[in-house]
C-alpha cells in the first residue's frame, strides 16, 4: 500500500539550507487513496458499511474512534514534527537538487514580458519563484495576524487530523490527487497552504521583480553610468535578489553592466541566507564579477546610520521594495521589527512609514526611481489601515512624483476564507471579463 517514495540529497559548497525532498519512512509514506481505504475500514467498524453519505458530519466520530485511519495520521504527524524540529520546511517547495538549479536557471532565462499584461499595466500571478523557498524556509513558519504557524498545527493532533481529513476524505484540493494515490509527502505543501483557508506569508513574485529591474535599469538615461546602484530597504525572502541577479542574461543589455545592490532586513534569522543564495547562484547559475551585494540589518527608518548607505546618499538609481504591511506578518522577534517597535498604527505610520519613504527619496539621485509594493490591510469588518493612501501622501511630501500604479494580480487561495474578487470593491480589475484582485505597485520618480 506504500506510495512511491524517492530520496535525493546532494551537497555543494553553497548548498541551500534544505535540498532534501520531504521523505517519510516507507511505513508512513501512505498515498491519499491508501488513507481512504483505512477510513472506509473504520466506517465499516462504526456503521457496518463502507457507505458514508456525509463524511463531513462523521469527522468527530472517526477522530474519537482512534481506529486505523486516525492512528496512521497521528504516526505521520509525529514523524513530521521530528523533521520540522530538524529544520525541514514542511510547508516549502519539494524539489531535488537538480530541479533547484533548473528552476533558478529558468528564472534567469525567462523573458520578463511573460508575466506582464501591457493592456492592463498588470502582472500575472505566477509561481516561478517557489524554488527560492529552499533558501528561505523561515518564510513557511512566519505567522500572519490571522493564522497559526506550521509548528502550531503539527503540535495539535486534532488540527493535523482535520488537515489530512479535508484532503484525503473531503477532497478539498483535487479528486485527481486522491485517485492517483499521491503520497502524503507530495501533497504536504498544498495541504498546509490550505491551512483551514487562512493566508500565510508569501514571497514577492520573482518575474514581476525581474520586469521592474530590467525596465528601470535598461533606461537609456543610465547607459553612460559606470555602475548601477540598487537599494532594497526590506529584502524579505530573497525573490528580489534572485530577480536582480537574473537581469544579467544573454537577452538583456544589462549582462555586461556593473550592478551593486545595497539591501537591509532586520530579520536576523535570515541574514546569512542572502549570501548563501548568492554563493549558490554564482556556483551553479551564473558567476558574474559584475554583481556585488552589501547586506545589512539596519532598520529602514534609520538607514543612514549605516555608513555604506550614507556613502550612496543621492546616488542610487532605484530603490525597490515591499515593506511590512504594519503588523500583518510577524517576520521575527527582533526588537527592531517595525511591528514590535511601533505597536499601534499611528505610531507605525509616523515612525516607520514616513521616515522609510523619506530615506528612499534621499538615497536616490535626481530623476531616480522608487518602486513600492504595499496594500491596505483590514482592521476590522469594513475598516482598514490605509497604507496605500499614506504611502502616496508621504511620498509626495518627500518630493517623489507618482507616475504610474501597476497592478500585481493576486492568486486565489484554495478554500480561502477571504472574500473572492467579485465580492470586493477595492483593488479589482477585470481581465478578460473576469474580476481579479490586485495589490498596487507604485512607481515614483524624484524631481
Amino acid at each position: 500500500m506504500n506510495a512511491k517514495n524517492s530520496s535525493e540529497f546532494m551537497l555543494s559548497k553553497f548548498a541551500p539550507q534544505y535540498t532534501k525532498r520531504i521523505i517519510l519512512p516507507n511505513e508512513l509514506n501512505f498515498g491519499l487513496k491508501d488513507l481512504q481505504i483505512l477510513f472506509f475500514d473504520d466506517c465499516k467498524a462504526l456503521y457496518g458499511t463502507f457507505r458514508v453519505r456525509n463524511p463531513e458530519k462523521i469527522r468527530e466520530q472517526i477522530f474519537e474512534m482512534r481506529g486505523k485511519f486516525q492512528t496512521k495520521i497521528e504516526s505521520i504527524r509525529i514523524e513530521l514534527s521530528k523533521l520540522f524540529l530538524d529544520g525541514h520546511p514542511i510547508l516549502g517547495p519539494n524539489y531535488s537538487f537538480e530541479s533547484i538549479i533548473q528552476k533558478l536557471s529558468a528564472i534567469r532565462n525567462t523573458d520578463k514580458d511573460l508575466v506582464y499584461l501591457k493592456e492592463y499595466k498588470a502582472f500575472k500571478s505566477h509561481s516561478h519563484g517557489s524554488v527560492i523557498g529552499h533558501f528561505f524556509y523561515e518564510m513557511f513558519n512566519t505567522p500572519t495576524n490571522n493564522t497559526q504557524t506550521t509548528g502550531d498545527r503539527l503540535k495539535d493532533s486534532k488540527l493535523f487530523f482535520n488537515d489530512i481529513y479535508r484532503i484525503a476524505i473531503l477532497k478539498k484540493l483535487s479528486k485527481k490527487e486522491v485517485e492517483e494515490n499521491k503520497s502524503i509527502a507530495t501533497v504536504l505543501p498544498a495541504m498546509m497552504k490550505y491551512n483551514n483557508g487562512n493566508q500565510r506569508a508569501s514571497n514577492f513574485p520573482v518575474l514581476t521583480a525581474k520586469w521592474i529591474y530590467e525596465t528601470v535599469l535598461s533606461n537609456p538615461k543610465y547607459e553612460k553610468d559606470k555602475e548601477l546602484i540598487v537599494t532594497d530597504f526590506c529584502m524579505g525572502w530573497g525573490a528580489r535578489l534572485a530577480a536582480l541577479l537574473s537581469v544579467q542574461n544573454q537577452n538583456s543589455n544589462l549582462l555586461n553592466r556593473d550592478i551593486k545592490l545595497l539591501g537591509t532586513d532586520v530579520n536576523t534569522n535570515i541574514s546569512k541566507n542572502y549570501h548563501n543564495f548568492l554563493g549558490f547562484w554564482r556556483e551553479h547559475i551564473f558567476n558574474s564579477d559584475r554583481f556585488s551585494m552589501y547586506q545589512s540589518t539596519i532598520p529602514a527608518e534609520e538607514i543612514f546610520l549605516d555608513d555604506e548607505f550614507e556613502k550612496i546618499r543621492g546616488k542610487a538609481h532605484l530603490m525597490f521594495t515591499s515593506p511590512p504591511y504594519f503588523n500583518k506578518e510577524m517576520y521575527s522577534d527582533d526588537r527592531t521589527q517595525s511591528y514590535i517597535r511601533y505597536q499601534n498604527y499611528l505610531s507605525w505610520r509616523s515612525n516607520f512609514l514616513e521616515p522609510f519613504i523619506q530615506n528612499a527619496s534621499s538615497i536616490i539621485r535626481d530623476n531616480g526611481e522608487v518602486w513600492i509594493n504595499i496594500a491596505r490591510i483590514k482592521k476590522r469588518d469594513n475598516i482598514f489601515f490605509e497604507l496605500e493612501d499614506d504611502t502616496k501622501y508621504y511620498a509626495s511630501k518627500a518630493g517623489l512624483k507618482l507616475v504610474e500604479t501597476y497592478k500585481m494580480l493576486m492568486p486565489i487561495i484554495p478554500g480561502s476564507k477571504q472574500k473572492q474578487p467579485h465580492e470586493i470593491e477595492h483593488n479589482i480589475i477585470y481581465v478578460n471579463e473576469k474580476p481579479k484582485k490586485f495589490e498596487p505597485i507604485f512607481r515614483f520618480i524624484k524631481g
